[in-house]
């Protein structure tokens, strides 16, 4: 690439990269949208519902990533000569390249986390319209048109996980993810394609009602992984596909959250965003979180906010008064450092499923009733 771009050139550059990205999306969104629509016309709301989380931009960064880097690297080619006025620039020196790796890599993580979710929260309100449209001139009698029970996550109660929890309700965290380099290490799209076919099979078990499976991603010290965000209200069954599942996936443990009104409840801290947090933004956070103690992590949407979730574990040795404090000091950190949030405690009964011991896999599997 030369030294310098003009700006009649980055413009050109900037247009090609646009349209590269928009006929990509357009060839794999295409067929899905028009389902959707068909479905919406039938008056089949619940199943173009179904077909949203197919929407998923992953694919479009995979596909265009020398395209992203191209893109990124004009981009500051074009910033570094705007800002030394036409004079030679120095970008590509240093650890520039590394730097430009991790900016795409970011782009990369847009595509497949926020894009997506705002093209499917987008999704879903078209559909919400249409319904309501089609049912006020139709003057629409629900008698004659059964749909999933209220609350279900078919029936688009749960959009971004909303949810009204109660005693016999379950959150779960788990994932057929393995972290990156790990052999059972999958593509975000493989993992999210296991998410459907679980919630599936976690739809189908008799007892088990309001189910909701949403993406999520779970952070740690030094990691990141896509997850599921699992909600149910139901009985020993679904705990054991939920075993089932962790065991097949090869997963070291299983978080398990269910409503805590005794003595010895654990917080789950709630720090929710009015905006997006991007990728960079998310980083810093970690920094904050990992210096204040904080051993693990979850991200997630809700209503149209970004979540992040932390839960004290006292199995992994966590304490609620010493994790109340921590969570505490990581929001005040984060409102000084600008980043606004509103931070809620939640009190929850905490248990895990291991590999091993009192509460393994095998021992979950082998039990029967509820």
């Amino acid at each position: 690439m030369a030294k310098t771009v003009d700006l009649r050139t980055y413009i050109a550059l900037e247009r090609a990269f646009l349209r590269r990205l928009l006929r990509s999306w357009r060839i794999q969104s295409a067929p899905i949208y028009q389902k959707i629509t068909q479905a919406c016309l039938d008056h089949k709301w619940d199943e173009a519902r179904r077909l949203v989380p197919d929407l998923d931009m992953t694919e479009v960064g995979t596909e265009n990533r020398e395209w992203i880097t191209y893109m990124l690297l004009s981009c500051g080619v074009f910033g570094a000569n705007m800002v030394a006025k036409g004079r030679p620039s120095f970008v590509g020196v240093g650890s520039f390249d590394t730097f430009l790796k991790q900016t795409t890599n970011n782009m990369l993580q847009y595509l497949e986390l926020n894009a997506t979710a705002q093209i499917q929260k987008e999704a879903l309100q078209l559909i919400a319209e249409d319904e309501a449209q089609t049912k006020a001139v139709l003057k629409w009698d629900a008698s004659k048109h059964p749909r999933e029970p209220k609350g279900s996550a078919i029936g688009g109660q749960f959009t971004e996980g909303t949810v009204q929890e109660g005693p016999d309700f379950t959150r779960v965290a788990i994932t057929s993810q393995r972290p990156e380099g790990d052999p059972g290490h999958q593509a975000n799209k493989e993992v999210f394609q296991h998410m459907h076919e679980f919630q599936s099979r976690l739809e189908a078990l008799p007892g088990v009602t309001r189910v909701s499976v949403k993406p999520g991603v779970g952070g740690w010290d030094g990691g990141s992984e896509s997850m599921w965000q699992v909600f149910y209200r139901g009985n020993g069954a679904a705990r054991r596909l939920v075993a089932e599942t962790a065991k097949a996936f090869n997963q070291d443990a299983v978080l398990v959250l269910k409503k805590c009104t005794g003595s010895n409840c654990q917080p789950a801290v709630e720090l929710s965003f009015a905006h997006g947090v991007s990728p960079v933004i998310r980083e810093k956070v970690h920094a904050v979180l990992v210096k204040n103690g904080i051993q693990g992590w979850t991200w997630m949407k809700r209503d149209g906010k970004t979540l992040l979730r932390m839960v004290s574990v006292p199995q992994w040795g966590g304490e609620a008064e010493t994790h109340q404090k921590a969570t505490a000091a990581v929001s005040q950190k984060l409102r000084e450092d600008g980043l606004e949030n509103h931070r809620s405690v939640h009190k929850v009964a905490v248990s895990v499923m291991e590999r091993e011991g009192d509460n393994s896999y095998d021992r979950i599997i082998g039990r029967t009733g509820t």
